[in-house]
């Protein structure tokens, strides 16, 4: 194995035990909870509010889609035009 590969890879393995000290100094670190801004109550204050407009949105196509047969001749005669102008 060459110096030089040797060298990448002790520079890799510090950077490695590096980032895992980093890691280790971050889990170890409590957070108390006084730093937390919502509480239970906000929580369930926004899932209520969530509910709410969901509740509320409007119902599309409520009506039955009627298809008649002079309907179903035009989409006919829509798709053979497109057909034709696709196709030259």
């Amino acid at each position: 194995m060459s110096t030089k590969k040797i060298e990448e890879i002790l520079d890799n393995l510090g950077e490695q035990i590096e980032m895992s000290n980093d890691i280790n100094d971050l889990l170890s670190t409590s957070i108390p909870i006084t730093d937390f801004s919502i509480n239970d109550i906000d929580i369930e204050n926004e899932l209520n509010k969530l509910n709410n407009e969901i509740i509320n949105l409007p119902n599309a196509h409520s009506d039955t889609i009627k298809i008649t047969k002079s309907s179903i001749n035009d989409i006919d005669k829509q798709l053979k035009e497109l057909q034709r102008l696709t196709t030259g």
